[in-house]
């Protein structure tokens, strides 16, 4: 099997997005609550411009509408079995937690509050869906697959190891571990038979709204 040095670079434009969304993730609880709005908007507005910017390195993201409308269809489904399925499951430190930010009670200008909710809203729905699909579904899924030169596998293939690998480390990296690791075997499965990442994405997209839109109803701020 020949490889190809080269790939290594291949890797930037899938791999950077998420581990500058992780970092800043991190980060923005670092200043207590008064500190995470601005911070969160920053972030938000940083990664909008960077896949902006890299938008032509990913040919993953041809126009395709294959399985686009059963993906949106998937998300109130996928938003009930995730609250399903964590009602049930104790969580560990180890997987740490979310900011539990609530805007009502913390923004006092109601405007401003509004301005956030919907950056808030943004930011789940249209990027962090974009470069989780990005990461696990057209990067680490194929990495698996091949580890040597993953741009030649086709987008969709399927492999049990890589198919369970992403599954695994998708689970780890949410305080939601078994309903992540569901979801995430969805994603896998949705791609595999629509060899479309934009079915993908729209499925977390969708599954992401109507979180919010659960989360903003019940004031379920544990989610956020």
């Amino acid at each position: 099997m020949q490889k190809h040095p080269n790939a290594l670079i291949k890797w930037l434009p899938y791999v950077a997005p998420i581990a500058l969304f992780l970092i800043l993730s991190y980060l923005e609880n670092s200043g207590g609550p008064a500190f995470y709005p601005s911070f969160y908007t920053a972030k938000i507005v940083l990664l909008t411009v960077l896949l902006w910017l890299a938008r032509g390195l990913y040919p993953d993201l041809k126009r395709n509408s294959k399985g686009v409308i059963t993906g949106i269809l998937l998300g109130p489904v996928l938003v009930a079995a995730w609250i399903a399925i964590d009602h049930f499951t104790p969580h560990f430190k180890i997987l740490g937690g979310r900011s539990s930010f609530d805007p009502f009670t913390t923004i006092a200008d109601q405007r401003l509050c509004w301005m956030f909710i919907v950056i808030r809203v943004f930011g789940i729905t249209a990027i962090a869906p974009l470069i989780e699909e990005l990461f696990y579904r057209a990067f680490l899924l194929r990495l698996v697959t091949r580890p040597d030169n993953f741009i030649e596998v086709p987008l969709g293939q399927y492999d049990l190891t890589a198919f369970i690998a992403v599954v695994v480390i998708m689970a780890s990296a949410h305080p939601e571990y078994l309903a992540a690791a569901v979801f995430s075997a969805v994603m896998n499965i949705l791609l595999f038979r629509t060899k479309n990442l934009w079915a993908t994405i729209a499925a977390h997209a969708s599954t992401n709204f109507f979180l919010a839109v659960y989360v903003l109803y019940f004031h379920a701020w544990k989610y956020w």
